[in-house]
């Protein structure tokens, strides 16, 4: 087992010869796209078009029963206008972001294992909380959700090993990261953090995936937008392993302090739930 007592970067990977998780060159051009409020629904469709799987994907689920829609659509342009910027972001992010957990052979941590189900429901979570809190930054909350634990596919192939370590996800938050203080000198937040300064994600995104593990701050704008990722994470936990249809079912209390963090109230949190579990139907068909 792989043990340290100096701060591991990305240049301990490098020496090791172990290969980084790869972003997806599309991914970096569909947020450019969608930053950038010059961009039109053509901007958009040639941004996906480049990318033949991703073209194809965003064609099947925009005709699937979850829109509603009763002719079949044909082309990404009319896509795009029955779902929207936010809806297209929503399935091209996850479809790319899943390729990076397509590259492990541990169940736990391979696309279809109990990880990336708790980042696509830590990113529902996000989402939904910030259309009710802050909706201007969805695509950016989202976005984090879905890569809030990038950092610890990176232990893993440090450390083949770490999925036994983090018990296959049962330690979490501060003894999850006070345990990889311990072997690695650093956390799987930092880490992955790193990864995606490495990437050139905007730094909002970065900010937020670094921090998703600190302790609950009051007051400061800055703490109570990365306590809303927090939250997220939190409450994706609590509603683990599922969500009731029709209803926000959280299986563990939520912690009051951590909701009043970010303004919300318990009532809230079960609007924010129903919400998270409409997002969390059109993930499951991608």
């Amino acid at each position: 087992m792989v043990t340290r007592s100096t701060f591991l970067t990305l240049d301990d990977f490098h020496k090791r010869n172990l290969s980084l998780p790869i972003c997806p060159d599309v991914f970096i051009r569909l947020i450019e796209v969608l930053e950038d409020p010059k961009n039109n629904v053509g901007d958009l469709a040639r941004t996906i078009i480049s990318d033949p799987a991703l073209t194809t994907q965003v064609l099947r689920v925009s005709n699937s029963a979850f829109f509603g829609i009763s002719r079949q659509v044909c082309s990404l342009e009319e896509a795009i206008l029955r779902i929207g910027f936010k809806g297209i972001w929503i399935i091209a992010a996850a479809l790319k972001t899943q390729e990076l957990y397509q590259i492990s052979t541990c169940d736990w941590l391979g696309s279809h294992g109990a990880l990336w189900e708790h980042s696509t429901r830590t990113a529902a979570f996000a989402h939904a909380l910030c259309k009710r809190l802050n909706p201007l930054f969805c695509d950016i909350y989202f976005t984090a959700g879905l890569l809030h634990d990038i950092g610890k596919l990176m232990l893993h192939q440090l450390e083949p090993r770490y999925s036994e370590i983090c018990q296959n996800g049962k330690l979490c938050g501060y003894d999850l990261v006070w345990r990889e203080m311990e072997l690695f000198g650093t956390h799987h937040a930092k880490l992955g953090a790193e990864l995606l300064m490495h990437w050139n994600l905007p730094d909002v995104i970065c900010d937020l995936v670094a921090h998703h593990h600190e302790p609950v701050g009051q007051g400061e704008p800055l703490q109570r937008t990365r306590n809303l990722l927090r939250v997220a994470n939190e409450m994706a936990r609590s509603s683990e392993p599922t969500l009731v249809p029709g209803y926000a079912f959280f299986n563990t209390p939520l912690d009051t302090e951590l909701l009043d963090s970010v303004g919300l109230d318990m009532e809230g949190s079960l609007a924010v739930g129903a919400e998270a579990q409409r997002i969390m139907r059109l993930l499951k068909i991608i």
